[in-house]
């Protein structure tokens, strides 16, 4: 018998939010996001994902192509060979497909929050010590949406540092804890921005701030924060041109129907 089967089962194996995590309550699961970028200047809201503060978050579907800026990350070659994408499809529900290196989706993304190499060059994949090692990704990758780059894996990294989200169609999400980490010895304001889809010129609102200097800062919520289906959630930093800010948030995600 299966061990998640058993926990379903077994009372013992955990709580509540031990058993979201082992996927035993219908319906519901977690998400756990976590990012890292450059800051853009002050008064300049730079998303923490690693794409220079230019995410896209296209308007309509449409299909994706990972590409690289090292040649040698392509199918059959040493480096990243394919990409697993999640987000949301063309009905706004949970989405995933395998990619080849350098070729397009055969499904369209509203939004995409997560990509990771799938499969690379190395049989027995060693550790990226160096810059000249070989497999996982050896250049930054770059997936791209007909109206722009929706998501980037920083070189040798394996997975994208993208602090996104979007709440999928027939979902609701409850915000458990939230962090923002400064790179070094500056000032910076850390920012939770939401902003609603499904309503036309909707507008982005602040749902939370934190001043940060050379610290980390975070909250967590004694009853969580709860957002609706269809929004976009980004954390995002102000401060000293070109610093390094990190963050991090943790959600559950309840099929309302």
């Amino acid at each position: 018998m299966l061990p998640g089967k058993l926990a379903a089962r077994d009372p013992q194996l955990g709580d509540y939010h031990s058993q979201v995590s082992l996927g035993n309550i219908p319906g519901v699961f977690k998400v756990y996001k976590f990012g890292r970028g450059l800051l853009k200047g002050v008064g300049k809201f730079a998303p923490i994902a690693p794409l220079d503060g230019t995410l896209t978050l296209p308007a309509v579907p449409n299909f994706v192509t990972p590409t690289s800026s090292d040649i040698n990350d392509v199918y059959g070659g040493t480096g990243a060979w394919s990409v697993h994408i999640t987000g949301l499809g063309e009905t706004k529900e949970m989405e995933t497909e395998i990619v080849r290196m350098n070729e397009q989706s055969t499904k369209k993304f509203f939004r995409v929050f997560r990509v990771f190499v799938y499969q690379c060059g190395v049989a027995v994949n060693p550790f990226p010590y160096e810059a000249s090692d070989i497999g996982n990704n050896i250049g930054d990758i770059t997936l791209t949406h007909a109206e722009g780059p929706v998501a980037m894996i920083n070189a040798r990294m394996g997975q994208t540092l993208m602090a996104v989200f979007t709440v999928p169609k027939d979902h609701v999400a409850l915000m458990w804890s939230a962090d923002t980490n400064m790179g070094k010895d500056a000032d910076a304001v850390g920012y939770f921005f939401l902003r609603d889809t499904k309503l036309e010129n909707s507008a982005w609102r602040v749902q939370g701030i934190r001043d940060m200097y050379r610290n980390t800062v975070g909250k967590s919520w004694r009853l969580p924060s709860k957002i609706e289906e269809l929004t976009d959630i980004i954390m995002a930093a102000e401060g000293s041109l070109n610093d390094t800010v990190s963050g991090t948030f943790e959600m559950e995600i309840r099929r309302i129907r």
